[in-house]
């Protein structure tokens, strides 16, 4: 989600987007390296005002991390390999947002890749699995989000997927990405596949 500002202006899309973060700043450019810090912000706001905003409904749609997520869509950003980290702002921010989408690696811990000729090139498969069984803790209900009317997205490096009653359902995938070993050997339960299984516009050549 830290890089969604430059991806914004490498589209030409920044002016059409307030970015806000749960630290009060509103506008501007959120900072990659130090979290809740933002460039040029347009205001600044008491923590508990921007939580009353997030709590009021005031997000049009939210970028969150992801740590874990298990086969039901449940999702764990709070308690994970022997951390507690606590759910933060995590829970106010998707509790009222009608669109959320989950952004991260499809694996943690020594993962490289990097997109040569317009294909993504896993160089080093990460040590750690982030689509797991069940989560250890659940920090976002996926019944709950769905009971609730919520639109849930989860964005890799190698596809998307859509939450539905029934579970993920993969619809967009990587060019160069192979879905049985890239994506089925990495994930520890079923998922569906869409009939339209769509593919990913990759840009640049640098590593991410």
């Amino acid at each position: 989600p830290v890089y969604l500002p430059a991806l914004a202006k490498e589209r030409g899309a920044f002016d059409d987007v307030t970015f806000t973060t749960e630290h009060g700043n509103i506008g501007g450019t959120p900072s990659p390296d130090e979290f809740g810090s933002h460039y040029n912000f347009e205001a600044q706001l008491k923590s508990a005002d921007i939580f009353r905003l997030y709590q009021g409904g005031g997000l049009d749609v939210s970028f969150l991390g992801l740590a874990q997520i298990d086969q039901s869509g449940n999702v764990n950003n709070s308690n994970f390999a022997g951390m507690l980290r606590g759910p933060g702002g995590f829970i106010d921010i998707t509790n009222q947002t009608d669109r959320v989408v989950f952004c991260g690696s499809l694996t943690a811990g020594g993962l490289s890749v990097s997109v040569v000729d317009g294909e993504l090139e896993i160089e080093s498969e990460g040590r750690n699995r982030k689509f797991v069984e069940k989560v250890e803790e659940v920090t976002l209900s996926a019944k709950a989000a769905l009971d609730a009317g919520s639109t849930i997205t989860i964005l890799t490096e190698r596809g998307r997927f859509d939450l539905t009653r029934d579970g993920l359902r993969l619809t967009e995938i990587a060019p160069g990405i192979d879905l049985d070993a890239d994506i089925r050997e990495q994930v520890a339960f079923e998922f569906d596949v869409a009939d339209q299984l769509t593919e990913y516009e990759l840009r640049g050549e640098s590593e991410r």
